[in-house]
């Protein structure tokens, strides 16, 4: 659970950065392009962070996109992530 927590800080985080950039006119295409692709990627593989975690969310698609947006991070953080899981679950 709490590598759950950690990963919703890190999306807090991800977001505010997303809307001060935005705010400041300052969004790189790249960034925007990262977040599509991965959100896209996300749905077409039917990733959700909630499943990952086995928590149920009465929202459908909420964990889809949270994991495109983990995606548009980036690999390093994704490998992060999927280590901590795992050392979690052999632990």
């Amino acid at each position: 659970m709490t590598w759950l927590i950690v990963s919703m800080a890190v999306l807090v985080e991800t977001l505010i950065e997303y809307y001060k950039d935005l705010r400041e006119n300052d969004f790189p295409v790249e960034r925007f392009i990262a977040l599509v692709l991965g959100i896209f990627f996300a749905f077409g593989a039917s990733l959700c962070v909630f499943d990952l975690a086995d928590v149920s969310f009465r929202i459908g698609g909420v964990g889809t996109v949270i994991m495109g947006i983990f995606l548009s991070r980036g690999s390093e953080w994704i490998h992060d992530f999927l280590d901590s899981k795992t050392h979690r679950k052999a632990a």
